[in-house]
C-alpha cells in the first residue's frame, strides 16, 4: 500500500485488489548456481511502484517549466558561441599586436 503525503495528495491506491508477485523461478539451470543479487521481498517491493499521476494544472505547470529551461538553454548557448567568437577575435588580436611589436 502506498501514499502520498505531500500538499497535493495526488496519488493513492492500495494493493488489496492485486496479487503479489510470486518467487521468481530461474529460467536456465545455468542461472542456478549465481549469487541473488535482490531479495524476493525487495522484488515484491518493486513491483508495487506505480508511475504519480498528475492532473492537468500540473502537467501544465511542468510543461510551462520545460519551455522557459529550453529558451534558457538556447540563449545560453547563443551567449556561449558570442563569448567563444569574442574569446578567439581578442587572441587574434593580441598576436597580429604581438607581431607587429616584433617587427618594429
Amino acid at each position: 500500500m502506498w501514499t502520498a503525503r505531500g500538499p497535493f495528495r495526488r496519488d493513492r491506491w492500495s494493493s488489496e485488489d492485486e496479487e503479489a508477485a510470486g518467487p521468481s523461478q530461474a529460467l536456465s539451470p545455468l542461472l542456478s548456481d549465481t549469487r541473488k543479487i535482490v531479495s524476493e521481498g525487495e522484488l515484491d517491493q518493486l513491483a508495487q511502484i506505480r508511475p504519480l499521476i498528475f492532473n492537468f494544472h500540473e502537467q501544465t505547470a511542468i510543461k510551462d517549466c520545460l519551455k522557459i529551461l529550453e529558451e534558457k538553454t538556447a540563449a545560453y548557448d547563443i551567449m556561449q558561441e558570442f563569448m567563444m567568437i569574442q574569446h578567439a577575435f581578442l587572441l587574434e588580436k593580441a598576436r597580429t599586436t604581438s607581431m607587429l611589436v616584433i617587427l618594429e
